[in-house]
């Protein structure tokens, strides 16, 4: 499994910057955002950035961008960076609204809309997944399931992450359930509670057992207590201690 940090986690920090800190921590590569560093149809950006990156012999891994699925929005431009980058992934938002609120038109137009997308996105052999977060239609591991099986692409996937009140063991479930269906694309990992970030070695153990489970190609490092480079670099240590626990 790759291990690599997601740039959103120092959106106050240059590309440059960023590169330097996940070298110097280990890591493999760097999930570029596309709200500041790399931002939808800045192709000559993304290719400085791609550029920069593979000079520290890191990969670009994925490409998060917020692409929501809704009608209007352009894709193109989101691609055309992804593609710069030589990113193998894009990262996209399913809709604005939780599974329970949103209503069967809406969810046919995501729907339609994200086998759109992929189906541009396979042209260029580059996958799509799922953000795994509240508030959109992976919000429960149910409404995840039927996404992927309502989109019915080989090329799409899903991320995972724990969302806020879960427990550990409905996180294996789910983890191994996407996991067993070949649909687990990458983890989103830090540690948190009560709406604070706190080191990744206080949660080391429930993470090795996240870990023990997940077929994933990457294990991605996003925010960190304090929002410092130095937390970054301790969390790091740890994300590469239990990458091999599987």
């Amino acid at each position: 499994m790759n291990t690599g940090l997601v740039s959103v986690t120092f959106r106050n920090l240059t590309p440059r910057e960023i590169i330097e800190h996940t070298a110097n921590a280990g890591l493999d590569g760097i999930e570029w955002g596309g709200d500041i560093h790399c931002p939808p149809g800045d192709v000559h950006k993304a290719l400085e950035v791609f550029e920069l990156t593979t000079q520290r012999q890191l990969k670009c891994l994925s490409y998060g961008s917020y692409y929501k699925a809704r009608s209007g929005e352009d894709f193109m431009g989101i691609l055309a960076v992804a593609a710069a980058l030589h990113a193998p992934n894009i990262r996209i938002w399913v809709g604005e609204k939780g599974s329970s609120e949103t209503d069967a038109a809406t969810r046919k137009e995501i729907v339609s809309n994200i086998q759109q997308a992929a189906d541009m996105a396979l042209e260029k052999r580059i996958s799509i997944s799922f953000e795994y977060h509240a508030n959109t239609l992976t919000d429960t591991i149910e409404s995840t399931i039927l996404l992927l099986d309502e989109v019915s692409r080989q090329n799409v996937y899903t991320y995972w992450q724990p969302h806020i009140g879960s427990d550990l063991e409905s996180n294996l479930h789910d983890i191994r359930l996407l996991s067993n269906m070949g649909k687990l694309k990458n983890l989103h990992v830090y540690h948190e509670s009560g709406g604070q970030w706190l080191p990744l070695a206080d949660g080391r153990p429930v993470w090795e057992a996240y870990f023990a489970v997940a077929a994933a190609e990457a294990a991605l490092i996003e925010f960190v207590s304090g929002g410092t480079p130095e937390q970054f670099m301790r969390d790091a240590e740890v994300l590469r201690s239990i990458r091999h626990v599987r």
